[in-house]
């Protein structure tokens, strides 16, 4: 059994250019701005919650109805950014040069825990086959961070709309510029992420099915 948390995500997609890129540029070179980070812990194996308190924790995160729950993967995903900024006023001038100084994100997982009831001894027949089933999970969600990771730090590193040093904004309004830098940087990353979550619930549910359930329950005689 697996669940995993969406951010809530709200914000607009928004791409605003207020100085386009030159003409021409084909293979434009990665801002030295961008710092992007992705990391995945080391899976815990929690082993002192029995079947009841398993499927009470699987109410409590997922609010999913009450079930025979042996096992649960626990996978919390966060994407986090913030940036920085540089202005430029010439003396009697009402116009800002506007520039990024930095872009940071990170996406990664917080914890990915696996519950697996102590019902179950170690090197039982039920054991190995909760074990199985939720590295299943793990794998998926490994997978699904590794393949989004990669596609949001593309994303980012070919997007031509950042203002830099040698093609700043300009601007009547430094704040009005931080709000639309932060909604363009958001418009990039909440679709990707978006497209992640959905993949995890579709990839997980595929494995947490009755009939896949029935499957590993006659595996073993002594659940």
């Amino acid at each position: 059994m697996n669940g995993i948390r969406a951010l809530s995500l709200s914000l607009l997609v928004w791409f605003l250019f207020l100085s386009p890129s030159p003409a021409g540029s084909q293979a434009a070179s990665v801002p030295s701005f961008i710092h992007f980070t992705s990391t995945i812990p080391p899976t815990r194996y929690i082993l002192d919650h029995n079947t009841a308190q398993i499927g009470a924790l699987r109410h409590q995160h997922f609010h999913s109805r009450a079930m025979h729950t042996p096992g649960l993967t626990i996978a919390d995903e966060e994407m986090k950014s913030d940036f920085g900024m540089e202005t430029l006023r010439r003396a009697g001038s009402r116009v800002y040069q506007v520039w990024t100084t930095q872009i940071n994100v990170g996406f990664s997982y917080n914890r990915m825990d696996v519950y697996i009831s102590s019902q179950y001894g170690q090197g039982s027949c039920p054991f190995k086959a909760i074990f199985d089933h939720e590295n299943q999970h793990v794998a998926i969600n490994t997978q699904a961070l590794q393949k989004y990771a990669g596609i949001m730090k593309q994303a980012l590193e070919n997007y031509q709309g950042f203002p830099t040093k040698d093609h700043p904004w300009k601007v009547g309004s430094v704040s009005k510029a931080r709000s639309v830098l932060k909604k363009n940087l958001l418009g990039i990353l909440n679709p990707i992420f978006h497209k992640f979550a959905e993949e995890v619930i579709r990839e997980n549910a595929k494995i947490d099915t009755p009939e896949n359930y029935k499957r590993t329950q006659a595996l073993c005689r002594d659940w």
